[in-house]
């Protein structure tokens, strides 16, 4: 049975840690999934390549540019959102070395805590499918996992 992501997303209230990644092949196809996605659940859609692009400092600080410091990011970007989908990150997974994209599958996994008010929106992250990511384990606290394919969910017209 496929996915409605507004229903998906609201089976995440309760839990800790609301953040997930959906991920696809065609990058194109996965960013306007989220932008449709956004009017049906009144989320929020950043594409974190453009505010890379927008704003120099980030630029700048692209090669030391940590999990930490998305996290930082994210949680000014993410102010007064319930649900924001992030695409176009993968240029920050292509810098990171192995131990960065750890941090990052640890930042998804038990750091972005609801319980703290700066982190009570349900992120969705969009991410290309490789291989890393195909062997991620993320896990909600019914044991449903938290990394899904797009084709997971049913198509929105």
């Amino acid at each position: 049975m496929l996915l409605d992501i507004d229903q998906y997303i609201h089976s995440l209230r309760p839990e800790k840690y609301r953040s997930v990644i959906i991920h696809h092949n065609d990058l194109p196809v996965l960013k306007e999934f989220f932008i449709q996605s956004t009017e049906i659940t009144s989320g929020f859609h950043i594409d974190v390549l453009k505010q890379f692009q927008d704003h120099d400092e980030l630029i700048k600080s692209l090669d030391s540019f940590s999990v930490s410091k998305l996290k930082n990011l994210l949680v000014k970007l993410c102010q007064g959102n319930s649900v924001v989908f992030l695409s176009n990150l993968d240029f920050l997974l292509d810098t990171w070395g192995t131990p960065e994209k750890l941090d990052f599958a640890t930042l998804i996994e038990k750091q972005w805590n609801s319980f703290y008010s700066e982190n009570t929106t349900t992120l969705i992250f969009g991410l290309q499918t490789d291989y890393w990511l195909e062997q991620l384990t993320i896990l909600d606290n019914k044991g449903r996992s938290r990394v899904h394919k797009l084709n997971e969910f049913k198509a929105i017209l």
